[in-house]
């Protein structure tokens, strides 16, 4: 390879995998190891009350019968508000179009395939970034490797049209990334090293020159494929919800809110257990003397004995409580809510919750935009401009990447299209730029038409650069300033 700093790929080999073996393939870095329970615990608590009872959230009581312990897990039921939580994020952060502009890009027809369909499995690349934050948000981080088929000889662009050959996104989630390496080069902290563990079973390592696919065959590691990696850089991207002191370990936004969710999964399966005790009353008797037989017949499996000798003891049903303890829990449960949402300052999307002044609800969907708009900023649009690097790298066409501005809206308040518009024509009018001019015709562009497909958007956009419009701004406002007196 030509960069010397590089260790050469039989190097490489014979450095780490001379004499592999399975302990040394399925090997975990000691990250992984410390928060793989964390991440299974995040992935059941979006998935719902049957993930979480597998995950095995709901404990067997020290007197419960087998038998009464598996009709309480099989009746169980929570709210699922991690998803809750989840999902209003992902609405929010993507309710409004994004406002990429991809230069040069936009013209490319390799490219134009690949925003239509992102992962080679149908999906645009819009809905594949959606989806992509949804689990960053779930886990923490979310791993995407964008790789490209390699096919042997020369081929010509039309033959890569033809065949659908262009780079595309794989994504792995943070079970999935077993094992990563940093080296410091020319000062900079450069990933090295990733294994990965595909949907298939079957384990692939990258390296910043190479790159090998193994798989088990009766517990004995097998290499099945290898190749170069020409790049001289891993074409990996963590996408990080939250930044931690552990590089590339994020924060989950349900670090919490799961156990929350645990919690009222418990107390509503504690509530059903008072329900089932109260449908019976509880009978209280004397005790029998040692070895003694009770023959009598009560109809009931709740009892209370006592010492018959106490005064005025006799036999007698015992009312059960319900009421208080049920309503404790259900303000517990109403407590543990508004916590939940409190921790996304989103308590005024609360419908439970009090009702709240015009000024607290101001600054609580103030803090929630701010929330949102730096997720969006640094996660989405982020790793939406790696993802487009390394497309480019693989295509031979990095200079292209100066071109590419990848911007998304970060105002997330209900303001309608029109008073956006009307910030924008002020900005037409006080900006003499021939370069801003055109980026905002752009712009408001794909605001005024959000469903535009990615071959109309560049007929448009291309008509811009052309000048073909040929919108005079100054006469345009004189215009209307005369027809106004």
């Amino acid at each position: 390879m030509a960069d010397g700093l590089l260790i050469s790929y039989e190097r490489q080999k014979q450095k780490v995998f001379t004499d592999m073996d399975t302990k040394e393939l399925k090997s975990t870095h000691s990250e992984y190891d410390k928060n793989v329970n964390e991440w299974e615990k995040f992935k059941a608590a979006y998935s719902g009350t049957k993930a979480l009872i597998d995950y095995g959230v709901l404990k067997q009581n020290t007197r419960e019968e087998d038998r009464a312990y598996k009709y309480r897990k099989e009746s169980a039921y929570g709210f699922n508000y991690s998803a809750r939580i989840i999902n209003i994020i992902n609405s929010y952060i993507f309710q409004k179009p994004s406002s990429n502009d991809y230069g040069a890009l936009a013209n490319d027809a390799l490219f134009k395939m690949f925003l239509n369909n992102a992962d080679i499995n149908g999906v645009s690349f819009s809905n594949v970034v959606n989806d992509l934050q949804r689990w960053a948000s779930i886990y923490g981080h979310i791993g995407i490797l964008i790789d490209k088929p390699i096919i042997e000889g020369r081929r010509t662009v039309s033959q890569d049209l033809q065949d659908g050959i262009y780079p595309f996104i794989t994504s792995y989630t943070p079970l999935n990334i077993l094992d990563w390496t940093y080296d410091r080069i020319n000062g900079r902290s450069v990933l090295s090293y990733i294994k990965l563990l595909d949907d298939d079973g079957n384990y692939r390592l990258w390296w910043r020159d190479s790159w090998e696919v193994w798989e088990l065959v009766k517990d004995k590691p097998v290499m099945i494929s290898r190749g170069i990696n020409p790049l001289n850089e891993i074409p990996f991207v963590f996408m990080i919800n939250e930044t931690t002191e552990v590089r590339n370990i994020g924060k989950s936004d349900i670090q919490e809110i799961s156990r929350m969710d645990i919690a009222i999964l418990r107390l509503l399966s504690g509530s059903e257990e008072i329900f089932n005790l109260a449908s019976f009353p509880m009978l209280m008797k004397p005790y029998l003397p040692p070895n003694a037989v009770d023959d009598s017949v009560v109809g009931v499996g709740n009892v209370i004995e006592f010492d018959p000798k106490n005064p005025n003891s006799k036999p007698e049903w015992l009312k059960t409580e319900v009421a208080e303890p049920i309503q404790s829990i259900t303000e517990w449960i109403k407590g543990i809510i508004e916590e939940i949402y409190k921790s996304i300052h989103a308590s005024g999307l609360n419908s439970g919750s009090q009702v709240k002044s015009g000024e607290a609800l101001t600054k609580e969907f103030s803090a929630l935009n701010a929330f949102l708009a730096k997720k969006s900023k640094n996660t989405v649009i982020k790793t939406e401009s790696q993802v487009i690097y390394y497309w480019l790298k693989w295509q031979g066409k990095s200079e292209l990447f100066s071109g590419v501005n990848i911007d998304r809206p970060l105002d997330f308040d209900t303001s309608s299209l029109s008073n956006e518009l009307d910030n924008l024509s002020v900005a037409r009018v006080m900006v003499k730029s021939d370069t801003y001019q055109n980026l905002l015709q752009k712009m408001i562009a794909r605001k005024t038409i959000p469903t535009i497909t990615p071959d109309n958007e560049a007929i448009i956009n291309k008509e811009i650069d052309e000048d073909k419009v040929n919108i005079d701004l100054n006469a345009q406002d004189n215009g209307m300033d005369a027809g106004s007196q």
